[in-house]
């Protein structure tokens, strides 16, 4: 069953409050536990590339020659891959290394901020007028603002001991509970990052390459 903010508000109070039950939507006690909650689900999700927050973009794009700039979703933190433009894939680069590959080379790079990034597309040669874009990436998850707000975190437990930690660290001033409230969320990141890192079965069951079976990783000395 999938946890909504309303439970998270739930089991926080019931772990703070003398009398826990649960403020109502908008009181001053609600608001800031679910800011908390916000900024503890903001710190998982920088943690890690996490596939829960993957994503790809899919649409149909003017396309002239030379360089062109797209916006991206307002959810986008960074790209998962590389940008397939008219059945070509492009070359990720950062901005600065644009003047170091040759205008032979598709290339992508992304500028903004926050939000508000852009992709910036240089082309090898003249494109058709419209072409399409597939754009794997990773996306920031969304605040939980209603109270049937749902987080793509895998084990919500995170989000409520990290708010607890804030609250007995900032309004209580009990830092010995806040540390063990810490220490304890700290336990489900590791487990959720142990996981995340885990092979699916799938995975498991596909035949290795030579240089796998030899632990070797390519690219790797």
């Amino acid at each position: 069953m999938a946890v909504t903010l309303y439970d998270l508000q739930n089991t926080i109070a019931s772990f703070l409050d003398s009398n826990p039950t649960n403020s109502s939507d908008g009181s001053q006690t609600w608001s800031r536990r679910q800011n908390y909650i916000n900024r503890a689900q903001q710190q998982w999700a920088e943690v890690l590339d996490w596939r829960n927050l993957y994503k790809e973009y899919n649409a149909l794009i003017s396309t002239p020659s030379g360089t062109s700039t797209h916006a991206l979703p307002s959810d986008f933190r960074k790209l998962a891959g590389h940008a397939i433009i008219g059945g070509l894939k492009f070359t990720d680069v950062y901005p600065y290394e644009k003047v170091d590959i040759g205008t032979a080379s598709p290339i992508t790079y992304v500028l903004g901020t926050p939000g508000s990034y852009n992709l910036i597309m240089r082309w090898a040669e003249a494109p058709e007028s419209l072409s399409s874009i597939t754009l794997p990436y990773y996306s920031t998850p969304a605040n939980l603002t209603t109270q049937g707000s749902i987080s793509p975190i895998p084990d919500p437990e995170y989000l409520t001991a990290k708010a607890i930690a804030f609250e007995l660290r900032s309004l209580v001033k009990d830092h010995q509970r806040a540390d063990v409230e810490d220490a304890r969320a700290e336990l489900i990141l590791r487990n959720m990052m142990a996981s995340e890192n885990t092979p699916s079965f799938g995975n498991e069951r596909r035949i290795k390459t030579q240089e796998e079976r030899m632990g070797f990783t390519f690219g790797e000395d």
